[in-house]
């Protein structure tokens, strides 16, 4: 937060003031926190720090696994705080300065259940993953507190957190994707013009990923983001030209790498099958209903009828036929995509007789299901 947790205080208590540490003092007091913490949790670590920051506004400080029960009081008296708020997954200490005696600065403990290396791999270095999210968004690639993903491009407008796939958690596999040193990342960088560099070796950083309309929230990111803002400038200034245009990759070239390479084509491409059927029954459903207003029925009658379709009418080659008990598995279900014509924008004119003719007999049999399942649920 920033160093900001303790500017509002509860009622009777006196404010804390907080105060950014130089480097030194800060790197005391992380390591002083980390060791505290050592003997109450198996995991602890603290994200890795921007190159050349001066001063520091909070330590901060991942945990997980914990040894024994605990409350956020006990992790107060581990920490010597005078001070603190419980914020869930992320809590807050005020704590004295070691060395000094009313010097007090913040250190935040994100209490993580799990992928504790993934969120610190997320956190370290600033905005790094501010930038390195703009890089490969345009490539079909999302990355999360819960690790790297693949979107399925057709389900993005209908569901954009459904459409991921979650490629891996590990911060060495995906630096490794993305064509990134792992171990100059380990070991740190001197400097930011360093940490340019590196980043520059991602196969999918170009400057033209961040030449963006000033109205975009990339570019409301580069005010807020002084990293990022240094970066944009700096990328524009030494272009990529590393290898043929041809030659660079696309999103469909990214996508079919990152299956490969994290073994997920198969759980891919039947989830995206299953966007791809989905959509297409939206669509039909959709047509279906039109059709059916504009031959006079109602929107609710016409939606009504669409479902006791699904639920009570069955192909067989290419004659519909009226069911003797409801499918209520959507996987035994007729496909409404299959009444289409070829181009799937029409319902096929035998589907438009043969509705017109069963449509009360359809209408009166979903409506007999629902009243049996309405009375059902009340007798519950």
């Amino acid at each position: 937060m920033g160093g900001n947790a303790f500017n509002e205080t509860p009622d009777g208590q006196q404010p804390v003031h907080i105060t950014r540490l130089e480097t030194s003092r800060y790197e005391v007091l992380r390591q002083h926190a980390l060791e505290a913490l050592r003997l109450h949790f198996h995991h602890r670590i603290s994200p890795k720090d921007v190159p050349e920051k001066n001063d520091h506004g909070d330590v901060d400080i991942l945990v997980s696994g914990p040894k024994h029960d605990y409350s956020i009081a006990d992790m107060s008296s581990w920490l010597d705080s005078i001070r603190h708020k419980d914020g869930g997954e992320m809590c807050h200490f005020a704590v004295t300065v070691p060395g000094t005696v009313d010097t007090h600065a913040q250190i935040d403990v994100h209490l993580c259940k799990d992928n504790i290396e993934w969120l610190a791999f997320m956190q370290s270095y600033g905005d790094l993953w501010g930038i390195l999210g703009t890089a490969i968004r345009g490539y079909g690639l999302t990355a999360t507190d819960t690790g790297l993903h693949v979107r399925i491009q057709e389900m993005e407008k209908r569901d954009k957190k459904g459409s991921r796939i979650l490629l891996s958690d590990s911060p060495g596999a995906v630096l490794a994707f993305l064509g990134l040193d792992a171990e100059e990342y380990q070991c740190g960088f001197a400097t930011e013009q360093r940490l340019f560099e590196w980043l520059s070796n991602c196969r999918l950083i170009n400057a033209a990923t961040f030449a963006r309309d000033p109205e975009t929230s990339d570019e409301r990111r580069r005010h807020e983001r002084p990293m990022f803002a240094r970066f944009v400038t700096w990328i524009a200034a030494n272009p990529d030209n590393r290898e043929p245009l041809e030659l660079k990759p696309t999103r469909e070239t990214t996508v079919v790498k990152a299956l490969k390479v994290f073994g997920k084509e198969d759980t891919y491409q039947c989830k995206r099958q299953k966007a791809l059927h989905d959509i297409a029954e939206d669509k039909a459903r959709i047509i279906i209903v039109a059709i059916l207003v504009s031959g006079g029925l109602k929107q609710d009658k016409a939606n009504l009828l669409v479902r006791g379709l699904k639920r009570w009418t069955y192909l067989d080659g290419q004659q519909m036929h009226i069911l003797d008990h409801a499918q209520m598995e959507e996987a035994s279900q007729i496909r409404l995509a299959a009444l289409l014509d070829d181009a799937g924008y029409e319902l096929q004119p035998r589907y438009i007789l043969w509705i017109g003719q069963h449509r009360d007999d359809i209408k009166a049999l979903e409506k007999g299901r629902m009243k049996v399942a309405k009375v059902s649920k009340i007798d519950e």
